[in-house]
């Protein structure tokens, strides 16, 4: 079968989990046989075909005001650049033309920033099977996180449907759509995003690795009466990783340890740090 996936970025392009769990997909679809092409974005203006480990990769320019990830922006420039991507007619043609010379079987969109959900509407024009996965809330949140200051949002605000409404117009194109939590796929569910022939599955993310050599097994060691909690993952607050340190903090002491792993912006993680400055936290 000749599958392609869209997504906004793919490695080594990466800023979070949803591209390596790409990256993983199309690998594992290749070892089981199928011919896959990734089709994402490039991060200057020229368009570059690559191959990596199996896969075909075609790397699009961005059809935007400018490169989103890392960039600082003024409020009107990133106004206007979420306008743009909530109906990008230039990125949705370019996506086309890609669909038409490669005439895949199936095509699986995922993260769609930078492509806009008009991304549905180009496989759709060939008449191709489209499965979408949801890795964040871009449909209902400019900045897909779902939350506005230290809040978690309930339901997209009134200057969220401004951009989103335009975004989920395209969901009826949709044939199957995949959460990567269930919480993810019942929330899109509640607000009616996708239509109801739809077919909904949920798939949580899995990344594989190649086996390790064997190791001598090891005499099995006595439950520690400590707890030993782990955090891996971007340092933000979109995440919510103050709620694990604000609940560690009512344990009693000396009864538990956390590790805490990742990137993010330095400033806040010496808030976090500063909020919560537990010998039994290890950043």
């Amino acid at each position: 079968m000749k599958i392609a996936l869209i997504n906004t970025l793919y490695p080594p392009l990466s800023v979070g989990g949803a591209e390596r769990v790409v990256q993983s997909l199309a690998r594992g679809l290749v070892d089981g046989g199928d011919s896959v092409t990734v089709l994402t974005l490039a991060s200057d203006r020229q368009t570059a075909v690559e191959q990596a480990e199996g896969v075909d990769i075609v790397r699009l320019p961005l059809q935007n005001l400018y490169w989103p990830f890392g960039a600082q922006a003024s409020a009107p420039a990133r106004l206007l650049w979420h306008a743009v991507d909530s109906h990008n007619l230039a990125a949705a043609r370019a996506l086309e033309n890609q669909l038409r010379r490669l005439r895949p079987d199936l095509v699986h969109t995922h993260n769609l920033a930078g492509f806009s959900s008009l991304a549905w509407r180009a496989a759709k024009a060939l008449g191709l099977p489209l499965v979408h996965t949801l890795h964040d809330y871009y449909l209902l949140c400019p900045r897909s996180t779902m939350r506005r200051g230290k809040i978690n949002c309930a339901s997209p605000c009134a200057s969220c449907n401004v951009f989103g409404t335009a975004r989920r117009a395209k969901a009826p194109l949709v044939d199957s759509v995949v959460g990567v939590s269930d919480f993810i796929l019942r929330r899109h569910e509640s607000l009616g995003v996708f239509p109801a022939h739809a077919a909904r599955r949920v798939i949580h993310n899995g990344l594989t690795h190649a086996t390790p050599p064997a190791a001598p097994m090891r005499p099995q060691r006595p439950c520690a009466d400590v707890l030993r909690l782990g955090y891996l993952g971007r340092i933000e607050a979109a995440k919510g990783i103050e709620y694990l340190l604000r609940a560690t903090s009512e344990l009693a002491p000396g009864s538990w340890q956390l590790r805490i792993a990742g990137k993010g912006d330095a400033a806040y993680a010496a808030g976090l740090k500063a909020a919560y400055p537990s010998e039994a936290i290890t950043y």
